[in-house]
């Protein structure tokens, strides 16, 4: 098994575990989340950004090359902050809307053959 396929389970389960423990912290009665989606909800939230953020980081930074030139002014820092949280936010989206599912299955395909 590819490397990247073993570093994905990794992912999974610390977000599974991060979600456990998200539940565990709650202190609010009657407000308790149901503990088996939060632990599903987090546990993809982790998988699916390792999968989805370096495909869309791969795509962003070929949609703008010279941005590295934003540095230089005061300007330039605060766009280069801009489109770098900009950079996170749709990241996050992508991968959490499908684009983590579709590398996954790119990369199980490749590995398969």
């Amino acid at each position: 098994m590819s490397r990247r396929l073993q570093w994905s389970w990794v992912f999974l389960v610390a977000g599974a575990l991060f979600g456990a423990e998200s539940v565990r912290q709650v202190k609010t009665p009657g407000h308790t989340p149901n503990p088996v989606v939060m632990v599903v909800i987090s546990a993809y939230l982790f998988w699916a950004c390792y999968w989805g953020f370096p495909a869309f980081w791969r795509w962003a930074s070929r949609l703008a090359p010279h941005a590295s030139h934003l540095g230089h002014s005061k300007s330039g820092l605060i766009w280069l902050a801009i489109a770098l949280g900009a950079t996170v936010a749709c990241g996050t989206y992508f991968s959490l809307f499908g684009g983590g599912i579709y590398q996954f299955l790119k990369a199980w395909r490749s590995y398969r053959r």
